[in-house]
């Protein structure tokens, strides 16, 4: 039986190292906001491309747990200092798990 998990962890690969973030499984809610965010009307047909920032928020508003990741002094990262984790991590992790997969339903 397949499992919907409350977590999803993504596991970032540097300098030979395994990185594992936790985060929580957004809900519906929090998707549809996410989706509204990511771009902005700016009158006369334009569109302006907020998707950057959005999935930063995203993720930064999701993230749960950081496993071996330090800063330059040594310091663990952790989801309380989570300003340092670089923002295309944030961006890709978002962009990889709640945007790009497909699903294949068959009644």
């Amino acid at each position: 039986m397949a499992r919907l998990t409350s977590e999803v962890k993504e596991v970032v690969k540097l300098n030979g190292e395994e990185v594992i973030l936790t985060l929580r499984r957004p809900t519906n809610a929090e998707i549809s906001d996410f989706f509204a965010k990511r771009y902005k009307p700016t009158g006369k047909q334009g569109v302006k491309d907020d998707s950057y920032a959005a999935r930063i928020d995203l993720f930064d508003r999701l993230l749960m747990g950081v496993e071996n990741l330090e800063d330059a002094e040594g310091k663990p990262i952790t989801a309380e200092r989570k300003e340092i984790i670089p923002a295309i991590w944030k961006y890709v992790v978002i962009f990889k798990n709640f945007e790009e997969g497909s699903v294949n339903i068959q009644i």
